[in-house]
């Protein structure tokens, strides 16, 4: 379930959501907290309209970006 909220941003409205529960099978649950390695997610890409697995990770968020400056 979600709610629906819109933001002003200059000229344009940004639509975004609000998560209000989440739930997750055990089998994808490690020590209490999700696991996304075990996880089957899949993204889909509107440009190349192609479906990509989502389950390996591939850096460290607020590390990573720093190597770039």
């Amino acid at each position: 379930m979600s709610i629906f909220y819109e933001i002003e941003f200059a000229k344009y409205i940004l639509p975004y959501r609000k998560v209000v529960n989440v739930t997750a099978d055990e089998k994808v649950m490690v020590d209490g907290k999700l696991d996304m390695s075990l996880v089957n997610a899949i993204a889909f890409d509107p440009y190349t309209h192609g479906y990509y697995l989502v389950n390996k990770r591939v850096g460290e968020a607020f590390k990573d970006g720093l190597q770039l400056k």
